[in-house]
Parts: structure tokens; sequence; C-alpha cells
């Protein structure tokens, strides 16, 4: 089992239960399980103001996002997670979500905010481990 250390800062009160949190997290960890024994990663709840500013610092879009990942340990260039033995627990960086953003879509989409919430909690980490998806939403 991966030995998870999870920063929760909320900047806005989290409606989600943490335990169902790290749950999802320990689900996408699952799968790098082979050399992810011990991490740490920070999940930072802000508003789309705050948002919008990092969006634009970090990706250049003038525009609030509904999740921003910050990793902290990706060889950018092969767009992997890189593994060190040597160093532990290994910090996978940072998962931004507005939780202003989030609302508006689970009431546009129809869909419960805490399922969005953790929908969006499993695309940060999918990206702090080094996945990524195409134009149309596709893993790769």
């Amino acid at each position: 089992m991966i030995k998870l250390e999870l920063d929760l800062i909320e900047n806005l009160p989290v409606p989600i239960k943490r335990h169902l949190i790290e749950q999802k997290i320990r689900e996408v960890l699952a799968t790098h399980a082979q050399f992810l024994t011990e991490v740490t990663l920070e999940l930072v709840i802000v508003d789309d103001r705050e948002m919008q500013i990092l969006n634009h610092q970090h990706r250049g879009i003038q525009a609030p996002t509904d999740v921003l990942s910050l990793p902290m340990a990706m060889d950018v260039e092969r767009g992997t997670v890189v593994p060190n033995h040597t160093q532990a627990p290994l910090c996978l960086g940072t998962i931004l979500i507005s939780l202003e953003t989030v609302r508006r879509q689970a009431t546009r989409f129809g869909q419960k905010l805490e399922e969005l919430f953790l929908e969006l909690v499993e695309h940060g980490v999918r990206h702090l481990v080094g996945h990524d998806h195409d134009d149309e939403g596709r893993w790769r």
C-alpha cells in the first residue's frame, strides 16, 4: 500500500470528506505502485479569481479553469514521473481546484458536486504522475 501524505489547503471549505479524497488519490497512484511507495502532494482549494491568476502564470490563459496540476517530480521531456528512491517521500506536486468553477460545472452538467470534485482530483493526480490528454480529452 502506498503511504500518502496529503496537505489539504482549504482557502474555501471543501464539501468532500478528506478520506474520500485520499481514497481517490490512492486509486490513481496504485497504477504506479511499482515505484511509488511513499508520496506527498498538496491539494489547494481556490476561488476563480486566484485560479485565473495561476492559470495565466502557468499556462498563459487569462481565465479560471477547474483544475490545474503543478508537477514537481517530472521529466518534462519524457512526460514521466521521475522515481527517486534516494529521497522519500517523493513530492509529486500541487493540484489546485477552483471550487467556484466546480460548482458551476456540476450544476451545468447535472452532476453531484462530490462526484465532479473527485473526478477533478483524479484528473489532477494523473497529470502529476505524467499522464496527459489530447484535445478530445482522451488520456495517454
